[in-house]
């Protein structure tokens, strides 16, 4: 596997050299928007994840890491990854980089072979039950089988039975579908060696020794798969029966020539803010009608109501209201400079956010209020940065604006674990998770 950096700027020759001169796969990435031509003729990588194209793979970091930690960040990203995608409300852009097991235009052949791994993980191979029966088992008696098979014995008028047939049900340990299940998984299993990915995915090299030539063809297994899923009500192992179809059905076209695969994200900016806010519990909602809405008056027409601002997130303890904003961006700063910073539209609106509030501050009686800018960074723990302000609104709320660099792999971490932090905590630097 091969490695890029997010919006790092690379001339055409490295590209060359990091695809092997192959110029279809690079203008397969710019069509895709996954890379960008600037003025100048640079090129940069407008993207966050994993890339598989021509059956090799590439990944390309986010640009807050650190150089030589690369390889270290990997496996918190494509295990929040995977969280992401089943927890958030995916857009266009980002159903075509993860794909959509629901949609055949939307197929993603990583994304599909993670799913099935961590499937298999979670829930193991795929079993039907055999019903079946014993002599004098655990289970209800069948009367009619007993009465059919065995002879009773009759004493002082009673009918005896000394033995009886009870219901059972037994894992059929040589169904079809258990076979192809194992099939699929040893072949995902060596596809994501080929590419360098399982171990940075956490997977074990499972290899149930399963022949495809034992399964039929591949019109047939499709056959197959698409009766056993009419018949199936279980809710798990109908979207593995739809996961098991896809890749059957794409298993050839995703290891040719032309074939070009994602397991990430154009809009990293927006994954930041969503695992941002959801660790620190987000209570937007509750919120979000205290904040007016703009009212438009035309003329001799009427008068309208557009969209309100909207915070990032809203958080609040016993006497602090806090408002951050997941701010993706790689600040970098020395002694006479600052660069990469976010400009003074976000500052002032960050002020509004806490001006648009005034209402359920006083009427809550809360006492302080702190905004906050929560940065990136590639770091064991949170660093508080210092702050930025705009004097004529900070003499209006009486506060600035403080920026956090926050551990982005802890972070990840915490999201992939269905982890909350205590607020209070956060603000003092610190994480404590709530109990």
């Amino acid at each position: 596997m091969k490695f890029v950096k997010e919006l790092e700027k690379y001339s055409i020759d490295y590209l060359n050299e990091v695809f092997s001169n192959d110029e279809l796969a690079i203008r397969k990435l710019l069509d895709k928007k996954i890379i960008k031509i600037n003025d100048k003729g640079e090129f940069s990588f407008d993207y966050v994840g994993v890339i598989i194209i021509n059956d090799k793979a590439y990944f390309s970091f986010p640009k807050y890491v650190t150089r030589g930690r690369e390889r270290k960040c990997i496996p918190s990203i494509l295990k929040m990854f995977t969280q992401y995608t089943q927890r958030e409300k995916l857009d266009k852009d980002d159903l075509e980089t993860f794909g959509d097991l629901d949609s055949e235009s939307n197929y993603n052949a990583l994304s599909t072979m993670i799913f099935i791994l961590n499937d298999f993980v979670e829930n193991g191979i795929y079993t039907n039950e055999k019903h079946t029966h014993e002599i004098n088992g655990e289970g209800d008696i069948n009367w009619s089988k007993t009465i059919e098979d065995f002879i009773p014995l009759i004493s002082k008028g009673n009918v005896l039975y000394l033995e009886y047939f009870t219901d059972a049900r037994m894992v059929d340990d040589e169904n079809y579908f258990m076979q192809l299940h194992k099939y699929i998984i040893t072949e995902c299993v060596k596809r994501l060696v080929n590419y360098g990915l399982l171990n940075f995915l956490g997977f074990d090299a499972y290899d149930f020794g399963v022949e495809k030539e034992t399964l039929g063809n591949t019109e047939n297994i499709i056959i197959r798969l698409n009766n056993e899923l009419s018949q199936q009500f279980v809710s798990k192992k109908q979207i593995l029966l739809k996961a098991m179809i896809s890749y059957i059905k794409n298993e050839v076209s995703t290891t040719d020539d032309n074939s070009v695969s994602f397991y990430g994200t154009r809009n990293f900016n927006i994954v930041w803010e969503k695992v941002c806010g959801y660790i620190l519990d987000n209570e937007y909602n509750n919120y979000k009608n205290y904040i007016e809405k703009p009212l438009w008056r035309i003329k001799n027409v009427g008068e309208y109501e557009s969209d309100r601002m909207k915070p990032d997130i809203i958080c609040t303890t016993n006497d602090t209201l806090a408002i951050f904003d997941a701010k993706y961006y790689k600040l970098g700063y020395g002694e006479k400079t600052i660069k990469d910073n976010p400009g003074v539209q976000d500052i002032a609106k960050q002020y509004l956010y806490h001006i648009a509030l005034k209402k359920i501050i006083e009427k809550k009686k809360i006492n302080f209020v702190k905004n906050i800018f929560l940065f990136p960074i590639d770091d064991e723990k949170i660093t508080y940065i210092g702050t930025v302000s705009i004097s004529f609104l900070e003499n209006i709320t009486s506060e600035n604006i403080q920026l956090f660099g926050v551990p982005t792999e802890q972070v990840f971490q915490l999201y992939s674990k269905g982890n909350k932090i205590d607020v209070e905590s956060f603000l003092n630097c610190e994480i404590q998770l709530i109990n």
